[in-house]
């Protein structure tokens, strides 16, 4: 039998019944007895100490007490485990400098074909790129967006950017070198009316000379 069950003795019919029950099962005669935990004496339920060994009785928890301290085990565990999940991610995450994350990024930029990205522009799609030029028009926009042509020695780039905090203006005639994802290709409105389509970047980092 479990460690945690305890029979007494009716003391009508003489027979053995968990404790726990309300009344002999045998003969129905109100059950009032308990087992002291230190001596295993039966003693009347009412005492508050064992007369044979005077040991303070240890009141029994209920079912609904186990499963709410279980239930308490269990949601202590999971925060505890939260916990040590989210300290072992800030130990662990590392904040780059934006000097070495440029440097990376930059790196990484491919020296793609202007022809080939204007016949199969979504080949080139998500393709880190870089090309030298001279901006030929800028077009600032809300917050903080800029639009530049870029004339390079095969042709014209269309490049989107959004000019980071402290950054300096890039104005008509610099010669900048961009880096970013190729976008496929750009088609607009020229200003004689007609629509050019030419391949398009969007500008991450870029650097100018004069």
């Amino acid at each position: 039998m479990p460690k945690d069950t305890y029979f007494v003795t009716c003391p009508r019919c003489g027979k053995e019944f968990d404790e726990r029950l309300k009344a002999c099962p045998h003969c129905k005669t109100k059950n009032r007895k308990a087992v002291c935990r230190t001596c295993g004496t039966q003693i009347s339920a009412s005492v508050k100490r064992c007369p044979a060994c005077g040991a303070r009785r240890r009141k029994r928890m209920s079912s609904v007490e186990k499963v709410l301290v279980a239930i308490l085990c269990f949601l202590l565990v999971l925060s505890c485990a939260a916990l040590s999940s989210q300290t072992g991610e800030s130990a662990n995450t590392e904040v780059k400098d934006p000097a070495v994350v440029r440097s990376e990024y930059i790196a990484e930029c491919e020296d793609l074909s202007y022809s080939d990205i204007c016949r199969n522009p979504d080949d080139y799609k998500g393709k880190k790129t870089f090309f030298s030029g001279t901006v030929i028009q800028v077009q600032e926009g809300a917050f903080d967006s800029v639009t530049l042509r870029v004339q390079t020695e095969y042709g014209i780039w269309y490049v989107t950017y959004t000019r980071k905090e402290g950054e300096s203006r890039i104005l008509d005639n610099d010669y900048i070198t961009c880096y970013g994802e190729c976008k496929g290709v750009e088609t607009y409105l020229a200003v004689l009316g007609n629509t050019v389509t030419i391949p398009s970047l969007r500008m991450e980092y870029y650097v100018t000379s004069s």
